[in-house]
C-alpha cells in the first residue's frame, strides 16, 4: 500500500526546491533534474525507494496469489509486471533526466500490470467491486492513451497527463494490496508454492 504513497510523496516532497516547476505541464522526473531543482538527489533517492517497495511488494504479491489459488503463469505475470516497474524506477533514480537511460522498456509494465491483477483477482470471492474498478481504470488509461495519440509531441499538458496515467496505474497497487489483505489469510499446502 505503501507504493502509491510513495509515488505521489515523493513527488510533493521534492516541490518546495523547485519553484519554477510546473505541475501540469512538467513530467515528474524533472524534479529530479538539477536544472529545475536545488535538491534533486531527494527525487532521485525517492523513486529508488520507491522501486525496492515494489520489489518487496511483487515478491509479496506472488506469494499471495498463489496462496489464493491463482495459477502460476498468471501469479508470475503479476510479479513480474511488478518487477519491470521496479527496474524501471531504480534505473530512472540512477540516470535522472535528461540522460537517455532514464527510462526503458521495463515500464511497460505500468500498462501491463492492471490487466495482470484483473486476470488474477478474476475468481477470488467477493472481488466484484474491485474488478470493476480495474476495469475503469484499464478504461481510462487507454482514454489517456488515445489522447496522447491525438497530441503527439506537442501534448502541453505532459506533468497532468503523467499524474493521471499514474492515478490509473500506481493508484490500483495500493488498492489490491488492501483488498488482498482484507480477505484474511487463505490455507495454505506446501503444493501450492511449487
Amino acid at each position: 500500500m505503501l507504493v502509491p504513497v510513495l509515488y505521489f510523496g515523493v513527488q510533493l516532497a521534492a516541490l518546495p526546491f523547485a519553484p519554477t516547476y510546473n505541475l501540469l505541464k512538467q513530467v515528474a522526473s524533472e524534479l529530479g533534474m538539477s536544472a529545475v531543482s536545488c535538491a534533486p538527489a531527494l527525487f532521485n533517492l525517492g523513486t529508488m525507494l520507491r522501486a525496492v517497495v515494489m520489489g518487496v511488494a511483487a515478491v509479496g504479491f506472488f506469494f499471495e496469489l498463489r496462496r489464493r489459488s491463482v495459477s502460476r503463469g498468471i501469479a508470475v505475470w503479476v510479479g513480474l509486471t511488478m518487477l519491470a516497474i521496479a527496474v524501471n524506477d531504480f534505473g530512472a533514480g540512477i540516470f535522472p533526466l535528461p540522460d537517455r537511460r532514464h527510462e526503458s522498456v521495463f515500464a511497460a509494465g505500468y500498462l501491463l500490470w492492471p490487466p495482470a491483477i484483473l486476470a488474477a483477482t478474476w475468481h477470488q470471492p467477493g472481488a466484484g467491486g474491485f474488478k470493476a474498478y480495474v476495469m475503469v481504470n484499464i478504461a481510462f488509461i487507454c482514454g489517456l492513451i488515445g489522447w496522447r495519440i491525438a497530441s503527439g509531441d506537442a501534448l502541453a499538458l505532459a506533468g497532468l497527463f503523467q499524474r493521471l496515467l499514474g492515478v490509473a496505474t500506481v493508484g490500483p497497487i495500493g488498492v489490491a494490496s488492501w483488498f488482498l489483505s482484507r480477505r484474511g489469510p487463505a490455507p495454505i499446502q506446501i503444493s501450492d508454492l511449487s
